[in-house]
């Protein structure tokens, strides 16, 4: 098995090896092919060298159960969350622990042992495989899905008018909010892995909703009295019409 405490080390180590076996592989049967090394009556010697040097090629690990664990550790993290799908965890209420047994036995674990490369493919192999990111499979872990306030839920279509209510506690996110709007004309709420800045936004509408909710209920009485007062001023005064 290829050693080594540093991934990168590991990987440069696991690559040479195997190219190294491979060009052993191919010299040898070069050698074969020519015949001129033959024992036991004929039988070629170096033939069975270089059925040793493909099952050494084919063996090789360049990566541990150890190495495994921690990718998998590191893929399922969402922000201060982990959590497995359920054949890959060992549940006890809401506390839990990675069942190593079915994920070394797995047959991901397998390629991934034998990786020369740690791609992205692969990581993203790992998160389908092993994470849970949404689902019952959270409830597991006691993780649930907070439902979003109407602030947030309303997102984008009201964003403008929350930026206009010009409130300090907001103005930190103006910039970043006004031209997300600009590349996202989309009227629908955001799905997916939301943006780190947009997340904070949400989380200031959150911590001043009510501040919010009573600086738009304001504004909407004051549009209200005000649009009142310009319709009385338009309609017209009819004179009393004289006895």
């Amino acid at each position: 098995m290829c050693g080594g405490n540093a991934m990168t080390n590991q990987i440069v180590f696991c690559g040479r090896f195997k190219n190294l076996l491979v060009l052993l592989a191919k010299l040898t049967f070069a050698l074969v092919r020519t015949k001129e090394t033959c024992v036991d009556g004929g039988s070629p010697m170096l033939l069975r060298v270089a059925l040793i040097n493909l099952c050494l090629m084919s063996g090789v690990l360049c990566w541990t159960n150890e190495q495994l664990l921690e990718t998998i550790s590191l893929a399922c993290k969402i922000e201060n969350y982990v959590c497995p799908k359920d054949q890959y965890g060992i549940f006890n209420g809401y506390l839990w622990k990675w069942n190593i047994e079915n994920i070394i036995s797995s047959d991901l674990a397998h390629q991934f042992r034998r990786a020369r490369y740690l791609s992205e493919s692969i990581l993203s192999e790992i998160r389908d495989t092993y994470c849970c990111f949404e689902g019952p499979c959270l409830a597991r872990c006691g993780i649930f899905e907070k439902s979003e306030i109407d602030l947030v839920e309303g997102f984008p279509g009201n964003a403008q008018t929350i930026l206009n209510l010009n409130l300090p506690e907001l103005e930190p996110y103006r910039e970043y909010v006004t031209n997300w709007l600009k590349t996202h004309l989309d009227t629908k709420f955001p799905t997916g892995r939301l943006p780190a800045r947009l997340e904070d936004f949400f989380d200031a509408l959150y911590k001043y909703q009510d501040l919010i909710r009573t600086k738009l209920r304001e504004n909407e009485l004051f549009t209200h009295v005000f649009v009142s007062l310009r319709c009385c001023e338009t309609v017209p005064r009819v004179p009393p019409l004289l006895s």
